[in-house]
């Protein structure tokens, strides 16, 4: 039946219409034609077309024309809402018509859905404090965060940092309450704009957690790469900011690699010329095992032990990946082609408008040195964290905190690093019948946590690993 319904093609007559000359209208003035499912719903259809006429020939009585439903209130009645401008929170009056004058609170960060909110790890009187005679962030080609020189961190940008004036900008170094954390960097800008093209990164040595404080929007377009660095030269790789790095060559022995999730190092047996590898770093999953020496005949050799996890998916303390572990040496000399890759950084953007992503930001640990002369490889290093805030997030881009590749022994290969559906690190493959070498353990995948109003934008599809991301409402203040 339902298939065999018309709409009705209505001739719906309004006695009374008059034309402009104050005469009757025709039949053909007076009747309208529209195509409706009902009669009454073609009714309705003549309170809108009522408008157009009476601007023509035929004009309609007003008593012919159904009355206006009344409006939807503005706010509900005696409840808290927030202002367009995501700053404000009003109290919706007793008859739902407006916000009561004098009522108002002017959040000190930010206001979603019914109430003020607060960002993580940074102080709310900070970020209320960052406003719009603060300089851009919104370099043409590059910038850089630098380590102190005997005061705090400053970030310099290529050519200027936007305003054709600016090319360096010194953070304020602020504790967070959690001591397992380090301290914070935190950069105060009245915008963040990074075009594509333009890149932000963070030289070797920045031992901070780095947050950057936007007193309006933050647009991400270009690449933000905060990651740890390969193992190379028998030097551990350089951990991003607020991590850990990756552990050097000494001797003959593998060494741990640093931050509180580092891989534990390889073992080195110069008499019988054998070694194990070292492991990767941990952080949201665990780094994998170094590969084990178990060649026939000779003493077994365990490689250095996976990072343990050790963080939290609220990013709470803020805080960087661990270093891999260093491989063994079946040298006396200890040769250097083992070193371990650096933890990725710890990077926060906070934003008082909208924060979009469609660029790419990466805190990704780093590789561990590939071995070569019958050493073991050194272990990757664990991805670092990525915290992003604002009342308004879009996120389309590609967020990264993989973990690093572990280092191949002579005829073994590494662990992968965590990535995809994986967060811990794969361990290293060891040494049978034959071979004296191991490879290394991969690093374990970072954090990724997103907070935003309370339609939180979700994580990407191309967030990886994907399990290490998450998402929730910016906390309400306490």
């Amino acid at each position: 039946m339902a298939a065999r319904r018309r709409a009705h093609k209505g001739g719906v007559r309004l006695p009374g219409a008059e034309n402009a000359g104050g005469g009757r209208c025709s039949a053909g003035q007076a009747t309208m034609t529209v195509m409706a499912p009902h009669r009454r719903t073609a009714m309705a259809a003549f309170a809108a077309a009522a408008a157009v006429l009476g601007h023509g020939a035929c004009r309609i009585p007003s008593a012919l024309v159904p009355a206006a439903t009344d409006a939807a209130p503005a706010c509900l009645a005696n409840a808290a809402f927030c202002d367009a401008d995501k700053r404000t929170l009003h109290t919706c009056d007793a008859g739902g018509n407006g916000a009561v004058p004098g009522a108002d609170v002017a959040c000190a960060y930010a206001c979603a859905a019914d109430s003020c909110r607060a960002p993580t790890n940074v102080p709310i009187a900070l970020v209320a404090a960052c406003g719009a005679g603060a300089p851009p962030l919104a370099p043409a080609f590059s910038a850089t965060v630098l380590p102190d020189a005997g005061g705090a961190p400053r970030l310099h940008c290529s050519p200027d940092c936007g305003d054709g004036l600016t090319t360096d900008v010194t953070a304020t170094i602020v504790p967070q309450a959690d001591p397992a954390g380090p301290d914070l960097a935190v950069f105060c800008f009245s915008v963040i704009d990074l075009p594509g093209g333009a890149t932000l990164d963070a030289a070797a040595g920045v031992v901070e957690a780095v947050v950057l404080v936007s007193a309006s929007d933050a647009t991400i377009a270009g690449a933000v790469d905060f990651g740890g660095a390969a193992g190379a030269a028998g030097a551990g790789g350089a951990a991003g900011p607020g991590g850990g790095s990756g552990a050097s060559v000494a001797g003959d022995q593998g060494a741990a690699g640093g931050g509180q999730g580092g891989g534990g190092g390889g073992v080195g047996d110069a008499t019988n010329n054998n070694s194990s590898a070292g492991g990767g770093g941990g952080y949201a999953g665990a780094g994998g095992a170094g590969g084990d020496l178990m060649r026939a005949g000779y003493p077994f050799l365990p490689g250095g032990v996976g990072g343990a996890p050790y963080a939290g998916a609220e990013l709470t303390p803020l805080r960087g990946g661990s270093g891999g572990g260093s491989g063994g040496s079946d040298d006396t000399g200890g040769m250097a082609e083992r070193a371990a890759g650096g933890g990725g950084g710890a990077l926060q953007i906070v934003a008082r408008g909208t924060l979009t992503v469609s660029g790419v930001v990466r805190a990704a640990g780093g590789d561990g040195q590939n071995s070569s002369g019958g050493h073991s490889g050194g272990g990757g290093g664990s991805g670092g964290g990525l915290l992003l805030e604002a009342p308004v997030l879009l996120v389309t881009g590609a967020l990264l905190v993989d973990g690093g590749r572990g280092g191949d022994g002579t005829a073994h290969l590494g662990g992968v690093g965590a990535t995809g559906a994986a967060l811990d690190g794969s361990p290293g493959t060891g040494s049978g019948t034959t071979g004296d070498n191991a490879g290394g353990g991969g690093g374990a995948g970072g954090l990724i946590r997103l907070h935003g109003g309370d339609d939180a934008s979700p994580c990407p599809p191309s967030a990886s690993p994907a399990p290490s991301c998450s998402a929730s409402a910016l906390a309400p203040v306490p």
